[in-house]
């Protein structure tokens, strides 16, 4: 299979897990009761769990690996969203892999001196944009800064200076620089 054909293949497949994530928020946990056995891995699941496990991610994310509940009727319907959830912010990072965009650089317009943060890791900003404290939520960091879907300048190899219109307004306060504090400027 062409990597062009497998690139094809994965946005059929997120599109195919956008519609299944719309389905799931219309259904209460009732209706996910297994029937009788456990749900098997489908043959594009397991085909986009290939390709995930090829371009250096977790392709168990995509397999029907989930233990069985001790009590068919105690399904964990946050647990079936929330793996539904990964599976679609993870193939867009597969793709960007596949075409081998992840280490470009977007051309950036300088940040404002009004929206600049403090520097920070990327780790750091994944925690306060609300992704998390995880590996992989800095390598979304990353790979957004890559495709300029985040402004970011780089200071240091773990200091980034991002725009404050990429986080929630919520954390604006402890990420601005302080006028009593030159160094963070």
């Amino acid at each position: 299979m062409s990597k062009q054909a497998a690139i094809e293949f994965l946005k059929s497949y997120l599109e195919k897990l956008q519609v299944q994530y719309g389905d799931l928020e219309q259904l209460c946990p009732q209706d996910l009761r297994p029937l009788e056995d456990p749900p098997r891995t489908s043959a594009d699941a397991e085909r986009c769990a290939r390709l995930a496990d090829r371009y250096g991610f977790d392709g168990n994310l995509f397999r029907n690996l989930l233990p069985s509940p001790p009590d068919p009727d105690a399904v964990d319907y946050e647990q079936a969203l929330a793996k539904v959830r990964r599976e679609i912010e993870t193939i867009p990072r597969i793709i960007v892999r596949m075409e081998g965009r992840s280490r470009k650089r977007a051309p950036k317009a300088p940040i404002p001196p009004e929206d600049r943060t403090i520097p920070m890791s990327y780790r750091r900003a994944a925690t306060l944009m609300g992704k998390g404290a995880s590996k992989d939520a800095a390598e979304w960091v990353s790979a957004c800064v890559a495709d300029g879907t985040i402004r970011c300048e780089h200071k240091s190899r773990q200091a980034h200076v991002f725009s404050k219109q990429d986080f929630p307004k919520g954390v604006w306060r402890s990420i601005l620089p302080s006028s009593s504090n030159p160094k963070s400027l």
